[in-house]
């Protein structure tokens, strides 16, 4: 049976991994323009484990996340700071 610690960290390592938030912008940005997603958001979250940054396409109540369109990398953040 495999501990709560290294299934948070296998399903990191199985994401790809941004350096920075406006890498991860940019990429995202670029999933949602070229249809790479069915998604009019994407979200971006710095994350815990690898402290790099991850983008998801689930909107959640992660105060590190902040929203990505096809046209604006740069959404105002919905969730509090």
């Amino acid at each position: 049976m495999m501990s709560r610690g290294r299934a948070v960290i296998r399903g990191c390592l199985s994401k790809s991994r941004y350096s920075d938030e406006p890498l991860a912008r940019a990429h995202a940005m670029h999933m949602l323009g070229s249809g790479v997603v069915a998604s009019e958001k994407a979200w971006v979250y710095r994350c815990a484990e690898c402290a790099g940054w991850h983008i998801t396409t689930r909107a959640g109540g992660n105060h590190l996340s902040a929203s990505v369109r096809a046209d604006n990398a740069w959404v105002p953040s919905e969730f509090a700071q």
